[in-house]
């Protein structure tokens, strides 16, 4: 799959999750970082069934689905009382911690997350993070060597004291993107436009996957489209397409 940028995560608030045990730890779903974990509570079993219900407050249209850091061997995936999505989200033997679901656009009431078994067997069940979402662009064509800079901005203080060594305060990290494209068709370069005019945080995916079984690393960030819109530089001098750059930084936790 191409890079992807997609709207930021439908879910805003714990209040909006149910689950079946680990109240104390739903938060975690939705804090942007997938380290810290939801965990089931008396559930360490595979005959017993976990389940994650995420209610909007009103009918919502989705298409994706992203799992971080899990430990489900066995999931399902429904909407509204057992609905199944196209394609069908049913994992068995699921050997990845890092889930991707892309799927035909829905109308939801509601979502389950239905876990049975683990990776490890009778363990209780955890999720680092739970975002569902819509697709707003792909990319045409991904870009060349050197056209994708990925880097962890660190936020800190370095000083070098009169001896010439250096103390390193460290106080949190971000992640940075700066994207070159080669070429961009009119009608993507459109829907990138408008993605700028919003001047909303996103969630971008540089290695999404086109199949439920296929591994994939997990890499969403959920971040802000910054700079001036640069889309409509023709790639030619003639209007068979556009160049262009993105610039990417990570939203405040």
């Amino acid at each position: 799959m191409r890079f992807a940028l997609f709207r930021k995560n439908f879910i805003v608030t714990s209040t909006a999750l149910s689950i079946t045990s680990g109240t104390g730890t739903v938060s975690n779903l939705i804090d942007r970082k997938p380290n810290i974990k939801w965990t089931s509570v008396g559930e360490n079993s595979d005959v017993n069934t976990a389940v994650v219900r995420w209610t909007p407050d009103s009918s919502t249209n989705i298409s994706a689905i992203f799992l971080q850091n899990h430990n489900f061997e066995n999931l399902k995936i429904t909407y509204n009382s057992g609905s199944t999505f196209t394609p069908d989200i049913t994992m068995a033997s699921n050997t990845a911690s890092n889930s991707f679901f892309r799927f035909n656009s829905q109308t939801i009431t509601h979502i389950d997350v239905i876990v049975t078994a683990t990776h490890i067997a009778n363990a209780e069940k955890f999720l680092g993070e739970m975002i569902v979402t819509n697709l707003k662009a792909e990319i045409d064509t991904n870009p060349d060597y050197g056209g994708y800079t990925p880097t962890t901005y660190k936020k800190g203080v370095e000083h070098e004291l009169s001896d010439g060594g250096i103390v390193s305060v460290f106080l949190s990290k971000k992640f940075r993107a700066d994207i070159t494209l080669g070429f961009i068709a009119s009608s993507t370069a459109n829907s990138l436009s408008a993605i700028w005019n919003e001047h909303t945080d996103l969630v971008f995916v540089p290695f999404g996957v086109d199949t439920f079984t296929t591994n994939w690393d997990g890499q969403a960030e959920h971040v802000n489209w910054i700079g001036d819109l640069d889309m409509t530089r023709l790639r030619d001098n003639t209007i068979s397409g556009y160049l262009g750059s993105i610039m990417l930084r990570q939203i405040p936790d």
